[in-house]
């Protein structure tokens, strides 16, 4: 029995600053277990009213429906930020009627079936001066695919008397076609002034498509508009018909006299100079189109691109 309170007395016998310790640890140990509890007594979780939400949801859902959803194509509700929405302005149902492609409103557009996507672009071809003269114009929106215009255009009513074009805000009538050809820009000899007066073209694309003009020597034809940086076929589409091009005064190329550096300069030589100016020194002069073919990297598409600036 001794032996027991030997061992007591070894083991749970503690000095005063033991005990301190002790009581601290232990009163870590209650403050710790007591906390959580203490937090959900006094801290109230807030409670949130998502009624209004789903009364915007609801509201919004029944504008798709009847396809009156405003064109700023971003869904606001309150306490969200906006969210941009693809399906916004898209009518799974189309309701068809006759309209005029010049004046129809994005509502309108998208009650015909049309996503939002693409009547944004129908608004913004207009928006930079382009016109629909006939039906078959719309066909050069981009996104609008062939099934879909097939279903439209027999409700497309463009009047004849509709003004084909706008400029510094005279309107030209169907009638005006001749006298309007006679405007019409010559694309190697125009200036930056004469450029903006296109529908689409502003002084940054001017700018661009003179630089370009200066790069290959002059335009062979006017599609080479769509080779300058930033301008888009749907502006193409707009400004084709008021140009033209005169190929005669285009810069041609020595091409048994010039060195790879400088052929390289011209954006349709850049990738094959080398190549060429290796042929000729190790062949000889070239004499003829075919001669150019025996390069191996000039291919037929290359060939027709390259020999309106080809001088033998």
């Amino acid at each position: 029995m001794r032996w027991w309170k030997n061992v007591f007395r070894e083991y749970f016998t503690f000095e005063a600053r033991e005990r301190r310790g002790i009581l601290a640890l232990i009163s870590v140990m209650v403050f710790s277990l007591a906390l959580p509890p203490l937090v959900r007594v006094f801290h109230k979780e807030p409670k949130h009213d998502f009624e209004r939400f789903k009364e915007e949801i609801d509201s919004f859902e029944a504008s798709l429906r009847t396809g009156s959803v405003s064109t700023s194509d971003t869904l606001e509700i309150s306490g969200f930020d906006n969210v941009t929405d693809p399906t916004v302005g898209f009518t799974s149902v189309p309701e068809y009627f006759n309209f005029n492609p010049n004046t129809a409103t994005a509502g309108e557009l998208r009650k015909l079936g049309l996503g939002n996507r693409v009547s944004k672009s129908i608004i913004n071809y207009r928006s930079k001066g382009g016109v629909f003269r006939k039906k078959e114009d719309l066909k050069k929106i981009y996104g609008l695919s062939d099934s879909d215009y097939s279903k439209l255009e027999p409700y497309i009513v463009i009047p004849e008397s509709e003004a084909i074009q706008k400029q510094g805000g005279i309107v030209e009538q169907a009638n005006d076609r001749v006298a309007t050809s006679k405007k019409m820009i010559e694309l190697n000899i125009a200036d930056s002034l004469q450029l903006v007066s296109l529908p689409g073209i502003g002084p940054v694309l001017a700018a661009r498509i003179i630089k370009y003009r200066d790069r290959l020597g002059g335009y062979v034809h006017s599609d080479q508009l769509l080779e300058v940086y930033g301008l888009k076929p749907e502006t193409y589409e707009m400004v084709k018909d008021g140009v033209r091009v005169d190929s005669s005064s285009v810069k041609k190329i020595v091409i048994n006299l010039v060195s790879a550096a400088d052929l390289k300069k011209h954006p349709y030589f850049r990738e094959i100079a080398t190549p060429l100016v290796s042929y000729r020194d190790q062949h000889g002069r070239f004499s003829s189109p075919s001669d150019l073919m025996e390069v191996d990297v000039v291919t037929p598409d290359i060939l027709t691109k390259i020999l309106p600036y080809v001088e033998f």
